[in-house]
């Protein structure tokens, strides 16, 4: 039974990150996030690290006054279970939120959309 709830969460949260993937701007302090590596320069990529690059994860610290980069703090562990973290800054259009951690993410989407004044609902 909990073992079908986590695969029925999970479905949820692939259909709700992918109706949020378009939301790049005014996203608060806080929200997870994943870095777009198509959207990351190379340079960039590479400069990140391994561990970074697989999880992808990070979460928003900061936006820029423009709106147009945030401050990230990447969040990584590696084969060792040692953690580790960095902060970085990336273009807004190379992050997207997501809701892996999320118990109800349709509500944290709805709940994310209003407060970074999204239009398209969950």
């Amino acid at each position: 039974p909990r073992h079908d709830a986590e695969v029925a969460r999970l479905a949820r949260v692939a259909t709700v990150n992918a109706m949020a993937a378009g939301w790049h701007r005014r996203l608060p302090p806080g929200t997870l996030v994943e870095l777009d590596e198509a959207a990351v320069p190379a340079a960039q990529w590479a400069q990140l690290g391994r561990a970074a690059q697989l999880t992808r994860l990070s979460t928003v610290m900061r936006a820029t006054a423009d709106g147009a980069a945030y401050d990230v703090q990447i969040g990584c562990w590696d084969l060792s279970g040692i953690s580790s973290a960095s902060r970085a800054n990336f273009a807004a259009d190379s992050v997207r939120p997501v809701f892996w951690n999320s118990p109800d993410p349709e509500h944290d989407a709805g709940e994310l959309r209003r407060a970074a004044g999204i239009d398209n609902a969950p």
